[in-house]
């Protein structure tokens, strides 16, 4: 009596191109804001970041730290972490793993959104909260740190910092 076999695929070629491109490389899900190092939006963040001790008057000058990035991934470490093992996971069970990171970088964006827009110490100087036509949200003026807040999956070194 003669068998048949069948060979069905569920997900493992997949997977083992998605190991194989991946075999030595490091691979890092960065939150925060993208760009040259100059750039506006990339000074401004590390600006708030860390603060600055320009001397001078006005605008980006003695600005306190106001971490928004680095408190929210310190209180949130072993979260992440977590997050980071499901994203695996769901890859060995056949899930795309740049679709898994993008979700847990989407995820961590929106805490780090959520940092800048509960920050409130240290507070705004009388001058700041009056540039600002009143408001005293210190990392919030027009929206625009907030509103680049990205994630990036880099495969490959990595370089991050100020």
């Amino acid at each position: 009596m003669a068998g048949s076999v069948t060979d069905t695929d569920r997900g493992f070629d997949k997977l083992a191109k998605q190991l194989a491109e991946l075999a030595g490389t490091p691979v890092s899900v960065l939150v925060g804001v993208h760009g040259e190092r100059d750039s506006e939006m990339v000074v401004i963040a590390a600006a708030n970041e860390y603060g600055t001790t320009h001397s001078g008057t006005g605008p980006g000058h003695n600005v306190p730290e106001r971490s928004y990035l680095r408190s929210t991934v310190d209180q949130g470490a072993g979260e992440i972490l977590d997050d980071l093992e499901r994203a695996v996971d769901r890859t060995l069970a056949g899930g795309d793993l740049d679709q898994q990171l993008g979700l847990v970088g989407e995820k961590w964006v929106g805490r780090v959104k959520t940092t800048i827009k509960e920050l409130d110490t240290p507070a705004n100087a009388a001058s700041t909260i009056a540039a600002k036509r009143g408001t005293d949200n210190p990392l919030i003026d027009q929206g625009r740190l907030r509103n680049s807040i990205a994630k990036v999956i880099h495969k490959g070194a990595t370089e991050v910092g100020p």
